[in-house]
């Protein structure tokens, strides 16, 4: 700490701490008195906090979130409310808790004049061949979805109807002892959004 002279005279720091000289106001001595106001963070989402001497501001970027504490979720909740904004079947990124503890994923939008379909999107492609397997060399699909169990959920649970889809298609596949060498699996997953057909 500096030395801190009032009028030439070096000023006795302990004894205005103790308010027996002048009339001073929340000193603070041998100690940082500089509030941290990002800690706790206020900004959810993993927006950023950034801070100045007496506020803090949250940058938003990149989280998919909004407003002063990077609260409100700038996706919408399903495909249905994108359908109530004019859009069209597309790709969209949607919120379906808003701004609850579930991030935002993007689905496939199938919109019809009756009803609104939202695709889950894994990890295979629509059509994919298998060759070669057997009883002792067995070939393993795993589907994964881009989402996790918890968001499909939050839209299933809404859903008026739900479907998953995995469909066998076979050709000169071994059947018993037969010879055979080609199977195909097909694979398709569907939610259907609430409210829908009205």
């Amino acid at each position: 700490m500096q030395a801190i002279l009032v009028d030439d005279q070096p000023a006795d720091l302990h004894a205005v701490e103790k308010g027996t000289v002048g009339a001073f106001e929340n000193i603070s001595l041998d100690m940082c008195a500089i509030i941290d106001r990002c800690m706790p963070n206020h900004c959810e989402h993993g927006g950023r906090c950034k801070q100045t001497w007496d506020s803090f501001s949250c940058n938003c970027d990149g989280t998919g979130y909004s407003g002063a504490t990077c609260h409100t979720s700038i996706h919408e909740p399903s495909c249905e409310a994108y359908k109530h904004l004019g859009r069209s079947s597309d790709t969209y990124w949607i919120d379906p808790d808003g701004s609850g503890p579930l991030g935002p994923f993007k689905v496939n939008c199938n919109m019809t004049e009756d009803k609104v379909w939202t695709t889950v999107m894994n990890n295979l492609p629509p059509r994919i061949s298998i060759t070669g397997s057997s009883r002792d060399r067995r070939t393993i699909l795993q589907v994964n979805y881009s989402t996790s169990m918890d968001q499909v959920t939050a839209i299933t649970t809404s859903a008026e109807h739900c479907e998953q889809q995995i469909t066998y298609g076979c050709r000169m596949s071994r059947l018993l002892n037969t010879p055979g060498t080609f199977c195909s699996v097909f694979t398709d997953s569907q939610d259907g959004n609430s409210k829908l057909p009205e």
